[in-house]
C-alpha cells in the first residue's frame, strides 16, 4: 500500500489499497472528509498484447533454413545435379568395378571379396540416387510442380 493527499482536503494519511495488477485505477475514500474519489493504480501492469503477421499467399515456397528437408522437397536444380553427376560417376566406374571382378577372378591369391562387392554397391548406389532424381523430376513435370 502506497500513501498520498486527499484532493479534497488535503490530508496526508490516505492511503492507496492494493487493487491488483489488472485494474487501472483504485477508489479510494479519505478518512477524514469522507470523499470517494479514483486515483492510478500503482501496481498496474497492462497485458501484453502478441504481434502476429499472417501472409496469405498461395505460391510461396520456403527456401529458408526452416524449409521442409527431404528428397521430395529438394529444388529442380539439385535434382538434375544429382541426375547428371550419379549417372557420369556411374558409368565412369563401370570399367573399374568390371576390372576388380575380373582380377579377383583370374589372380592366383586374390584379394578379399569385400572389396570387389564394395565398390559394386557404391557403383549401383550412384546409379540409384540418379534414377530416383530422374523419376522425381518426370513426377514433378508430368503434375505440373517446381520447386
Amino acid at each position: 500500500m502506497s500513501s498520498g493527499k486527499c484532493p479534497n482536503c488535503g490530508a496526508s494519511t490516505l492511503t492507496i489499497p492494493y487493487g491488483g495488477s489488472s485494474q487501472r485505477e483504485v477508489v479510494v475514500s479519505c478518512t477524514y472528509c469522507n470523499s470517494r474519489f479514483s486515483v492510478n493504480n500503482p501496481y498496474y501492469q497492462p497485458p501484453v498484447q502478441e504481434v502476429r503477421h499472417t501472409y496469405n499467399t498461395t505460391n510461396y515456397i520456403n527456401y529458408g533454413p526452416d524449409r521442409p528437408r527431404g528428397w521430395r522437397y529438394a529444388r529442380d536444380r539439385e535434382h538434375k545435379f544429382a541426375k547428371i553427376a550419379g549417372y557420369v560417376i556411374a558409368i565412369l566406374m563401370i570399367p573399374f568395378v568390371l576390372g576388380i571382378w575380373i582380377g579377383y577372378f583370374l589372380m592366383a591369391e586374390p584379394y578379399p571379396v569385400f572389396l570387389p562387392i564394395g565398390f559394386t554397391g557404391f557403383m549401383l548406389l550412384f546409379y540409384l540416387l540418379a534414377s530416383a532424381s530422374d523419376r522425381e523430376l518426370k513426377r514433378r513435370k508430368r503434375e505440373g510442380i517446381s520447386y
